[in-house]
């Protein structure tokens, strides 16, 4: 559903604004989770790594993620009946196996032309199937649907070659839901059920970004426009807040955005985004208190990815970084590169936020957990930054959504926290009731 914001509507007497609680869940992406136990074998000292995290190896973050995803691989092939293989090195020629790995895809030629356009999807394309043990390359006809760091059950059998004959391949199975007992207060009228609106890409003090859309926002949000948006319970900006043309200004115009919000009463979560001043390695950091002093306790600095539980819907999303970088790796059935929709999924069918981290996403270096897998299922997963809005509901309910660049289509999505339907608003001047 669409609804098209104008800029010819009048306020009245304004309800009382709905509410939903929000509990933090994105502690794991914290950097105080940066810090390894002493008793890590090789591990520098927790005084050494706070300074210098880089010390450790890459090695121990595709080793965690195997650990964390293996037994949910293993229960995705519960009912299968071929021989179960604990480890790569394990398996044996002509013997029907079951076993679990990290995907690999190499190139033979490193230098051929790719498949498609702005994609490094090439005909000598390998998959190899590896872990701690060793690896053992892969045949099937699905190449290119897979990427570099996904944890994966495969079904099939080892041929006189050594290579795996692959007659099935199995993804982890979904994690339980998360169970929240968070707590929903209604606005007047009574049938508006709190809303989250999310926006990313606002791009504060870009010279080449019109500032008209988002002070339609913000008059829409203090309810000049419609008491609906009275519903609006809390604002998460997904990333690219400020402009990265003059940086300076742009956190002095995001912050100016959280004190407008802030004075008609809408909490903001504020995520991170590409080209945010804060970390570039995955998790980033929280934006710096410094950057954004005066919007006060309204404004929330969250890590990207981000995770919260609002009322009683987990609500987990980032940048968006993570999906357009898988894009250039896995196509389609037809050879073609993936939508950004058809690339979230992937990712939540995987139980990975980001599955070519660190190959080509920059990593933290994590030793004793990998963050970015997903332990609980969302009831909502999202990324920002999209090219355009695009949203389904998953097999199992879960809402996808594609948050599109608000300072391109001057959109934001309004998420329904009971219902989880989903609305797109489109502040557009031109446009007249």
């Amino acid at each position: 559903m669409t609804a098209t914001v104008v800029a010819n509507s009048s306020q009245d007497n304004r309800p009382k604004r709905a509410y939903a609680a929000r509990t933090p869940k994105w502690q794991r992406f914290q950097a105080k989770l940066l810090v390894p136990s002493t008793k890590a074998a090789g591990a520098v000292s927790k005084e050494e790594s706070s300074v210098f995290p880089y010390q450790r190896q890459y090695s121990s973050v595709y080793y965690q993620r195997l650990m964390a995803l293996k037994p949910r691989c293993w229960k995705a092939m519960e009912n299968e009946t071929y021989k179960k293989i604990d480890r790569v090195l394990g398996l044996r020629e002509k013997v029907p196996s079951l076993v679990v790995g990290t995907l690999v895809k190499e190139s033979t030629d490193p230098k051929e032309d790719p498949m498609v356009s702005d994609s490094e999807c090439r005909p000598s394309d390998q998959l190899y199937l590896e872990d701690e043990s060793g690896r053992v390359s892969l045949e099937l006809k699905e190449t290119h649907q897979f990427c570099t760091g996904v944890v994966i059950g495969v079904k099939g059998v080892v041929d006189a070659s050594g290579t795996f004959q692959v007659e099935g391949l199995f993804p982890p199975a979904t994690p339980d839901p998360v169970t929240l007992t968070g707590g929903i207060t209604q606005s007047t009228p009574a049938s508006h059920s709190p809303h989250l609106l999310i926006v990313s890409s606002l791009l504060c003090a870009d010279a080449d970004v019109s500032s008209l859309s988002r002070e339609m926002l913000v008059a829409y949000l203090q309810g000049q426009f419609t008491l609906d948006a009275a519903k609006v319970c809390r604002v998460l900006v997904a990333g690219n807040g400020p402009g990265a043309q003059d940086v300076l200004q742009g956190v002095k115009d995001l912050d100016c955005f959280g004190m407008q919000l802030k004075s008609c009463g809408i909490p903001m979560d504020i995520m991170p985004g590409k080209n945010d001043p804060t970390t570039a390695n995955w998790p980033q950091r929280p934006l710096h208190s410094s950057l954004i002093p005066n919007s006060g306790n309204f404004i929330s600095r969250v890590p990207n990815p981000y995770a919260a539980g609002h009322g009683k819907q987990l609500v987990v999303g980032t940048d968006g970084a993570n999906i357009f970088d898988l894009q250039k790796f896995i196509l389609n059935d037809q050879s073609e590169r993936i939508s950004e929709l058809d690339a979230l999924e992937k990712t939540l069918e995987w139980s990975h936020l980001c599955p070519t981290g660190p190959s080509s996403v920059p990593t933290v270096p994590h030793t004793e957990r990998d963050p970015m897998v997903l332990e609980q299922k969302p009831q909502v997963y999202f990324c920002g930054n999209a090219s355009k809005f695009a949203h389904k509901v998953w097999e199992d309910g879960t809402v996808l959504l594609c948050v599109p660049k608000f300072s391109e289509t001057s959109e934001a999505v309004l998420l329904n926290l009971e219902t989880r339907k989903v609305e797109l608003l489109r502040f557009d001047s031109n446009e007249s009731s």
